[in-house]
């Protein structure tokens, strides 16, 4: 069994078995444009230090269909730490530039697995990292939430909901946003004890924070991958 195989299966049962793992082929350390790297240093540098392969998938739902994964990891044995990806994806989809840059090379995050739980990890239980979607439909209920806390508080509503797309969210509900004009960073946060959040704009509790030091999209993605730089 391939080294890669163990790893899906032990970390990602939910998502793999071993009938659904058609090929994993070790490919080339990537590589990125003179402008990814510019915008992303840090995670250009924990890219091209990983072992990086390639996954095909059968669906098991349709029958002769593949799906194509990226898997980056880092480590040997019970160090080993990694992000399972899919493809860089070009989009027509309304994005901040630093957004369209990295997606271009760089698909984004399905999973994550491997860092120590007391190490500091915004990726932690976090999901579909930087896969952009559109922030009304699957925020409708979150917002609701937003506008209660908002009355029940007697804050004013200081969020244009149009001008966000969700980055990054947690089963608990708790999502990462971005401003597709500005970039500028949000967490909706409704469910969490984090120490490295204030609150944006005098918006109640357990809603609407920014990250301490990252106030946009560029400087929480580079927080992230030196995060994972040890």
């Amino acid at each position: 069994m391939h080294e890669c195989e163990v790893v899906l299966l032990k970390e990602f049962p939910w998502l793999f078995t071993a009938a659904t793992i058609e090929n994993i082929i070790k490919i080339e350390p990537i590589s990125f444009s003179r402008s990814f790297i510019a915008s992303f240093p840090s995670l250009s540098m924990l890219l091209s230090k990983a072992s990086r392969f390639q996954l095909i998938i059968r669906e098991t739902k349709k029958r002769g269909k593949t799906i194509e994964f990226g898997l980056f990891c880092w480590g040997e044995g019970n160090t080993r730490r990694g992000w399972l990806c899919p493809p860089p994806q070009k989009l027509e989809t309304q994005l901040p530039p630093n957004y369209k840059i990295l997606l271009n090379e760089f698909g984004g995050i399905v999973e994550s697995f491997g860092l120590d739980d007391d190490q500091e990890n915004y990726l932690i239980n976090m999901e579909e990292v930087f896969c952009p979607t559109d922030f009304v439909e699957p925020f409708a209920s979150h917002l609701d939430y937003y506008e209660t806390c908002c009355e029940l508080f007697e804050k004013e509503k200081s969020i244009n909901f149009a001008d966000w797309i969700i980055v990054a969210e947690e089963a608990n509900g708790n999502t990462i946003l971005c401003n597709k004009n500005t970039e500028e960073l949000l967490l909706f946060a409704p469910d969490h004890d984090f120490d490295y959040v204030v609150v944006y704009d005098d918006c109640p509790e357990y809603t609407f924070y920014r990250i301490k030091d990252c106030p946009t999209f560029q400087s929480w993605v580079e927080a992230c991958a030196i995060q994972w730089l040890i």
